[in-house]
């Protein structure tokens, strides 16, 4: 049986494949049922912008409970991750703009 860390080791540049592809299934499945409990205090999120803030979600969840993963190091680090930090406004604001 393949374990949660054989699944893990793939990675590409530094970045666990696994986890990425299961934010974004997990999201997807929840993306209709949050969109109608956010619908009833009057707020429109579509399919669409959850899947865009899949990653800036899974960012602030891992802060919140204490988490250190490469994306956090990357993202904090003053001298490096300058496309991380780039590509994470750029979801943030694709997912909270309309």
């Amino acid at each position: 049986m393949i374990s949660i860390e054989v699944l893990r080791s793939f990675r590409v540049f530094d970045y666990a494949v696994f986890d990425f592809v299961a934010s974004y299934i997990v999201f997807y499945f929840l993306a209709s049922p949050l969109s109608k409990l956010f619908f009833k205090v009057k707020i429109k999120i579509t399919r669409k912008q959850w899947m865009y803030l899949v990653v800036p979600l899974s960012v602030v969840f891992h802060l919140w409970f204490g988490q250190r993963t490469h994306l956090i190091e990357q993202l904090f680090s003053l001298n490096s991750g300058y496309i991380e930090k780039i590509i994470l406004i750029f979801m943030l604001f694709k997912g909270v703009r309309g």
